[in-house]
């Protein structure tokens, strides 16, 4: 896992310092689509699962392709042999009909490069991995490894270590799915009734409970009270779990302040007063460099290119913050995600006309949105994540929203982005 985030990183750094090293300019949109959409991961899913399965059943698997010679995906005729140990193992886990074998092909052959992060947990569990495996799930699809400040993730990664151990002791993992979620369930319910606790998140937070969860592991207690540990564990540490929510909206409503501040000294306009007005005028400032159309229409609703720009990091066009979910965080009916800090962020930086471009804009941006992100008891930038990686760009580019704007009509469909300039003109008539 180290390894995959240095390479990553130091290829990303290396562009910023020396684009020719990857014949690549940071400032041009279409080179930095490719990068963002190929960062150079050696590592896939149909990899890691294979590598998983070969490591666990190599007799089973003794003639296929081994792991690190495939390219890309597992070879057609090799397929049949790991569905029916995906299939053994979703009955030994007791997983059945959580998984299609339709979705284990896809897997297999690559033609499902990414999963959702509760979807990468549950098939880690369907599969019997450790934290290892688990890992390298977690990295093929682009996402961050375990979050340390979330007691869902502790007692997941609780339960992938003793799987590690049960494997070596060639045991049957008493710690599974079931088990996993229904301890969360009983956790959550205690932690919403216990005092409401505004620690703020520190530095080597996360490797100091990771250690004291493997070493609750390591104790000689039996199963049960292995389980008691962890839960009392959990509990008694509320004061670096609990709470993330509250710190996060606060975090969301003191930079949203900032950025209405700013833009009602630029505009030398009055901001309204009614809510949804209000959030409607914020969004269309937002957004007006990174989508001029938007300008067109005056709804503050409308969506740049949600379904349309499939190349694109996800993140970029499912749920940005326009005025509909700017409504839903303040009425705090949806959690404060780390992409809507970064967002926000990222207008503050702009809007503040910072005078950095490049590798120092860049080292600047990501200590100062560290420490936001770790006050609201979130995990720092990774750089493996494409979206941020693209935030980092556009830092860099010195013109952040506009930087940003170039990727929406680059990885549009014209015809597309034409019916939506239409819709929203309409709707502003």
């Amino acid at each position: 896992m180290f390894e995959y985030t240095k390479l990553v990183s130091d290829r990303f750094w290396k562009i910023l310092e020396n684009p020719a090293v990857y014949r690549k300019s940071w400032d041009n949109t279409e080179e930095m689509i490719q990068y963002l959409t190929d960062p150079g991961q050696d590592v896939t899913l149909a990899f890691v699962l294979a590598r998983s399965l070969q490591r666990r059943f190599p007799v089973d698997l003794s003639g296929m392709t081994p792991a690190e010679k495939l390219t890309g995906s597992v070879p057609d005729n090799e397929i049949p042999s790991y569905i029916k140990l995906m299939q053994h193992l979703l009955s030994e886990t007791q997983m059945e009909g959580t998984f299609r074998k339709s979705q284990f092909e896809k897997y297999l052959k690559a033609e499902s490069k990414q999963l959702p992060r509760d979807n990468c947990f549950k098939l880690a569990f369907a599969l019997a991995m450790d934290e290892d495996d688990t890992l390298d799930l977690l990295q093929a699809c682009s996402l961050p490894p375990f979050n340390f400040r979330s007691p869902e993730e502790i007692i997941y990664f609780f339960c992938f270590c003793s799987q590690r151990i049960a494997d070596e002791n060639k045991e049957k993992n008493p710690y599974g799915w079931t088990f996993a979620k229904t301890l969360y369930s009983e956790v959550a319910e205690i932690l919403k009734k216990t005092e409401s606790f505004e620690n703020e998140a520190f530095t080597k937070q996360s490797e100091m409970i990771e250690d004291e969860v493997l070493t609750l592991l390591d104790k000689p207690s039996s199963l049960t009270q292995k389980a008691d540990l962890l839960r009392d564990y959990i509990i008694s540490h509320a004061s670096m779990l609990g709470g993330y929510s509250r710190r996060a909206y606060r975090c969301f409503d003191e930079l949203l302040d900032e950025i209405t501040e700013i833009l009602t000294d630029q505009e030398n306009e009055t901001v309204p007063e009614k809510s949804s007005v209000r959030l409607s005028w914020i969004a269309g400032k937002m957004y007006r460099n990174i989508w001029p159309q938007y300008g067109e229409g005056n709804t503050g609703d409308f969506v740049p290119l949600k379904k349309s720009a499939p190349s694109l990091p996800s993140k970029l066009t499912s749920d940005p913050l326009w005025r509909a979910r700017l409504q839903k965080l303040k009425n705090r009916e949806i959690p404060v995600t780390k992409y809507d800090l970064l967002f926000l962020y990222m207008i503050w930086w702009d809007l503040s006309d910072i005078d950095l471009t490049g590798k120092d804009a860049v080292e600047s941006f990501i200590l100062e949105a560290d420490d936001l992100l770790y006050k609201a008891g979130m995990s720092g930038i990774y750089i493996p994540d494409s979206y941020e990686r693209l935030i980092l760009l556009s830092i860099a580019s010195g013109c952040p929203t506009a930087f940003l704007g170039d990727f929406y009509e680059a990885g549009a469909d014209e015809n597309i982005i034409r019916e939506l300039i239409e819709k929203n003109q309409k709707a502003g008539r």
